[in-house]
């Protein structure tokens, strides 16, 4: 029988933001290798700027909108199942 139903919003009961932080630096390593000719600090201060844009209804788990950004700004072609894998 269930009993109760638990929601952690804002990372009250699990704080997961090393997990993220990981993850989006595994993605900025991932789009850096397929933007060479772009310099390193280039692409991270871009996508921080992306990053920190409000995105209205985008849940703050899944930004596809903000990788798309930086992919568009430098010019790297990625198709839709690529950005649902990263």
């Amino acid at each position: 029988m269930l009993k109760a139903i638990l929601f952690d919003l804002d990372q009250t009961l699990v704080d997961t933001a090393d997990g993220f932080r990981l993850a989006e630096s595994w993605l900025q390593r991932e789009m850096h290798a397929r933007l060479p000719e772009v310099p390193w600090d280039t692409l991270v201060d871009f996508h921080r700027q992306t990053r920190s844009a409000a995105r209205r209804g985008e849940s703050p788990a899944a930004k596809t909108g903000q990788w798309q950004e930086v992919c568009r700004h430098f010019g790297l072609a990625v198709d839709g199942t690529t950005l649902d894998a990263w």
